[in-house]
């Protein structure tokens, strides 16, 4: 086992799904590296994966190790990652690689973990945008975002920046979800938190 995995309290199980002996994750070219106060994420026209090629739901994040903090905390509701594939996409998301994953799952359900803060909820929806072939424009105002489809467009105030706000004004309807943390930013955050919190509290009598 991976000794600052299991520190953050990823089972055995877990960390054998991503095997995930070393912290650095491929994306073909390149590599996304973790470590004790350390995390890089490359920028790519390539992505990093993991899982099962023919899986029926396809989780895409920003980074191998958000996918890995995810896999961590939402575990219980899959049977050893049966039927999952993850894919990484890195830090800044792109048209070729969304159209790669159009191609190699198709007919998939899809679910987008981007952070849960307005630069998430905008990499949503460019990512769902571009899976469904379509260029959602995006600019930011005054604490409005302008999303524009071909001639169309509307305003959404950041706190009410989403995916669904987006498809409910241009009457869209991709099927695909998003899935964030409640309290944290992200679910790597969550994960570290937790595990630094478990570390903190006194042992029991």
């Amino acid at each position: 086992m991976n000794a600052l995995l299991k520190r953050l309290g990823l089972s055995h199980q877990v960390q054998a799904f991503f095997h995930a002996d070393e912290l650095s994750f491929d994306y073909g070219g390149t590599r996304e590296i973790y470590d004790e106060g350390f995390h890089y994420v490359p920028t790519t026209a390539h992505v990093w994966q993991a899982g099962d090629r023919y899986a029926r739901e396809v989780i895409i994040t920003s980074s191998a190790m958000e996918a890995v903090a995810w896999f961590a905390l939402k575990k219980n509701a899959y049977q050893a990652g049966s039927g999952l594939a993850l894919v990484s996409l890195g830090n800044l998301p792109s048209p070729e690689q969304l159209d790669w994953v159009r191609r190699t799952f198709p007919r998939r359900r899809i679910t987008l973990v981007f952070g849960n803060h307005l630069l998430g909820a905008l990499t949503d929806i460019r990512v769902a945008g571009w899976l469904q072939g379509k260029n959602l424009r995006l600019r930011w105002q005054k604490e409005k975002v302008e999303i524009s489809l071909g001639p169309r467009q509307t305003w959404l105030e950041e706190a009410h920046c989403s995916l669904h706000q987006v498809e409910k004004a241009f009457g869209l309807r991709s099927g695909i979800r998003t899935c964030k943390p409640r309290v944290h930013a992200t679910y790597l955050a969550q994960l570290q938190h937790d595990a630094s919190a478990s570390r903190a509290s006194p042992a029991a009598p």
